[in-house]
């Protein structure tokens, strides 16, 4: 027998004998085995997690510290498992902890494919989330445009990102801290008709959603819709016993051919919980993406109380929409007291207090002068909106307004804030005189221009200013990123044609042009490519020799130059607008004799009392 042949013998001969031992101990080789190597490799230990805290609001991804992890253990943090547990070494892992844990202190456990673990008490630490989002504005866009929105809510920091999700999908958007309680985000046009949730997280991770709070419309739906304030009356004073006219203003989102005869019902209180029919007003003709008001109903108040109007528009449903939830609104009128004086004052000057066209600071000061001709007593208040227009939702955005603001002078210089979009704001002011009739609105463009700025793809930010024959406008687009292009828009297009500067890329865009007739001259900044970009516009001034403009270049053959402006500069938010009743006393004196007798003494023979018969006003 050969060495080797004897040597094979004596390895079978230990292996048949180990075999035997381990029988007669009761145990298998393999969990023997695994016996042996948990005497000879140290379990777990941990050293530190980083970060050690996180809001519930969203995923936090930490690192895992420590000695003798072995590829790839569990980890827990409490009870519930961490999420894409990593093995780096075995010293190190990286993990993260799910979003939606209730807040508090938590152990964590690293746990070796050996079954040998270890764990860390108050090794991490879940914060409940504070940031809020309270509101989205506006609600709804069109898909395929770019949009900006606006987010309320609170504790919102710098560098929070605004998301907007559909279950399926999330989509982070280019967001502008304003203030811990206003953002401002850019929705891409590429998002997909749906209905949105809207979330905001901290650079922190702290953050908060809002379920269902933006909605994507197809272009091609139909959407028929209107606001409270659309809701109006004539006189915009109503007084009891005398008629007023009511009507409704009705924009129409989307569609393809114009309707004939949308029918708004009108109700006195809520016409699902018994209101009052008041009358049916009829819009003979309303085209695609348009808005016009229909015909008046008569309304004559008994009592001088306060009312809620309600309008619902087609109210047998007549007309397929995309949302059938907007087709009722209704504003709360205050019926006054009839009086003498119905004729409502005039509202002569609304201006910026120094008289231009722009400011780069939100803070401005506006001055209004108003005449109440006789029989009237004078001017009691003021009243002023603010309006965007949304190239989202192709419409005018009322952002903010004031309330009746008490003034003891018909001129007056009141402080406003503008709503931090850059741009032209609409502002519009109404008059009252101190027994409540209220004027016909002014109203005054005020353009925002902010420096820096940014632009989306396809989005236009839309400035106007009001040029006299041969004044002069300059404008200058400066690039940083992407590519902007500029274009004005005279008041007579498309008689005329627009003046454009379209260089390519971060070469600057430049126009001077001479108004070649009066009227409102409309600046886009427009985005060929997604830009950021520094903007210059110098306010009209001085007179020229020669209408025209001058420009910074040709048009490169890469591009094909706009053929109409963002909007028309003739489109305007409506003066039909409904407006809360303003404060008011009667004009009906009631006469009081003040009797006054000499003190000591009696009066002349055949003389009377002295009677000085004086007004007692009744508010």
């Amino acid at each position: 027998m050969t060495r080797y042949r004897r040597l094979f013998y004596v390895m079978i001969a230990l292996s048949l004998y180990t075999l035997a031992w381990w029988a007669g101990k009761g145990a298998s080789a393999p969990a023997a085995l695994a016996a042996s190597r948990q005497q000879t490799i140290p379990p777990p230990a941990l050293l530190s997690v980083l970060p050690n805290s996180g809001y519930n609001s969203s995923p936090t991804a930490v690192q895992i510290r420590g000695s003798g992890f072995i590829s790839t253990p569990t980890v827990l943090l409490g009870n519930t498992p961490l999420l894409d547990v990593t093995f780096v070494s075995s010293t190190t892992l990286s993990a993260t902890v799910p979003a939606g844990l209730t807040a508090g202190v938590y152990s964590l456990t690293v746990k070796n494919p050996d079954q040998q673990q270890t764990t860390q008490a108050n090794a991490f630490t879940v914060k409940q989330a504070t940031v809020q989002v309270a509101s989205v504005s506006p609600a709804y866009g069109f898909a395929g445009q770019p949009a900006e929105i606006l987010l309320s809510g609170v504790n919102f920091a710098p560098g929070a990102v605004a998301r907007l999700g559909n279950g399926t999908a999330e989509a982070a958007l280019a967001t502008a801290f304003l203030s811990s309680f206003l953002l401002r985000a850019a929705v891409p046009a590429n998002l997909p008709p749906d209905s949105y949730a809207v979330s905001v997280y901290n650079p922190d991770g702290n953050g908060g959603q809002l379920a269902a709070a933006y909605t994507l419309l197809a272009p091609v739906n139909d959407d028929l819709r209107s606001d409270g304030y659309a809701l109006w009356s004539a006189p915009r004073a109503v007084r009891r016993g005398s008629t007023a006219l009511l009507g409704l203003v009705v924009e129409r989102q989307g569609g393809k051919n114009p309707l004939l005869n949308v029918a708004v019902d009108f109700y006195a209180g809520n016409p699902s919980a018994g209101g009052g029919k008041i009358g049916a007003g009829i819009i003979p003709l309303l085209s695609p993406r348009s808005s016009a008001s229909t015909s008046s109903v008569e309304w004559a108040a008994s009592a001088a109380q306060t009312y809620t109007l309600y309008a619902v528009i087609d109210p047998l449903n007549k007309v397929a929409e995309s949302l059938e939830g907007n087709n009722v609104v209704s504003r709360t009128v205050a019926v006054l007291e009839m009086a003498a004086d119905q004729q409502p004052p005039q509202l002569e000057l609304f201006a910026l207090a120094d008289g231009s066209n722009s400011t780069d600071e939100p803070t401005i000061a506006l001055r209004l002068e108003a005449e109440d001709p006789l029989p009237g007593q004078g001017i009691g208040s003021f009243y002023l909106r603010e309006f965007v227009y949304s190239q989202g939702t192709e419409r005018w955005l009322l952002l903010q307004e004031s309330g009746w603001l008490p003034t003891a002078t018909p001129q007056a210089v009141l402080g406003w804030s503008l709503f931090p979009l850059p741009g032209i704001h609409t502002l519009q002011a109404w008059a009252a005189d101190v027994v409540g009739n209220v004027s016909a609105p002014l109203r005054l463009g005020v353009n925002y221009v902010v420096s820096p700025d940014a632009v989306q793809q396809d989005q236009v930010r839309l400035y106007r200013y009001t040029l006299k024959p041969n004044q002069q406008l300059h404008v200058r687009v400066q690039p940083s990123s992407g590519d902007a292009d500029l274009y004005i828009w005279p008041p007579d297009h498309p008689d005329r044609a627009a003046w454009a500067s379209v260089n390519e890329g971060l070469a600057v865009d430049e126009l001077t042009v001479v108004a070649p007739v009066g009227g409102v001259y409309q600046v886009e900044a427009y985005g060929y490519a997604a830009s950021g970009f520094q903007i210059q516009i110098d306010e009209p001034a001085g007179q020229a020799a020669t209408a025209g403009a001058t420009a910074a270049n040709d048009t490169p053959a890469s591009k094909t130059l706009r053929e109409q402006p963002l909007i028309p500069a003739s489109v305007q938010p409506g003066e039909q607008q409904g407006i809360a009743a303003a404060p008011a006393r009667s004009d009906h004196p009631l006469l009081l004799p003040i009797v006054s007798k000499q003190k000591g003494s009696s009066p002349p023979s055949g003389a009377g009392d002295h009677s000085l018969l004086l007004p007692l006003m009744r508010k």
